[in-house]
């Protein structure tokens, strides 16, 4: 089966990447991408996808003195949708450890824009959502690090998970 890779997006290469929850992680490499990704499938998600129906109580319903205007809670479609910590981003390295000969090139890639194709056929295995790329100028970065041109994992956009 061939995968239609449709859809044009960019992003920024991050060396090491930190976040609130994850202190650095040395030998990684992400593309970090526009957060607006996250809000796009947790959109589409909350109406169309994965979730369960439960009772909410609206907090924009509820009066100071802590009662609800609302009788009870309204039935209404809960996603379980957790942005990932880095923000969505593909992984373009994994802790691999680069040979002595690519430091120079590693250190020079922060804030590096990259341009990627990927699949807008949202995939998902029980816990993480995410889109298929195709981006030659990653695999070839790969390479010129001294890595394995292919990623054990297959490049992709990771968007979310399920809490």
């Amino acid at each position: 089966m061939t995968t239609l890779f449709t859809g044009t997006a960019q992003g920024w290469l991050k060396p090491d990447p930190e976040a609130d929850t994850i202190k650095a992680k040395p030998w990684w490499l992400i593309v970090q991408c526009d957060r607006d990704w996250t809000w796009l499938v947790q959109r589409w998600l909350t109406l169309h996808g994965h979730g369960r129906w439960a009772r909410v109580i609206d907090p924009s319903r509820v009066l100071p003195d802590g009662r609800s205007v609302d009788l009870e809670p309204r039935l209404a479609r809960v996603t379980d949708f957790v942005p990932p910590a880095w923000g969505p981003h593909i992984s373009v390295t994994r802790g691999e450890s680069v040979p002595k000969s690519g430091h120079g090139l590693w250190r020079s890639l922060v804030n590096r824009q990259i341009d990627f194709r990927y699949n807008p056929d949202l995939q998902f295995n029980g816990e993480y959502f995410w889109f298929w790329v195709q981006c030659d100028e990653l695999l070839n970065l790969r390479e010129q690090l001294g890595l394995r041109r292919e990623p054990k994992q297959r490049l992709h956009l990771t968007v979310g998970r399920v809490s």
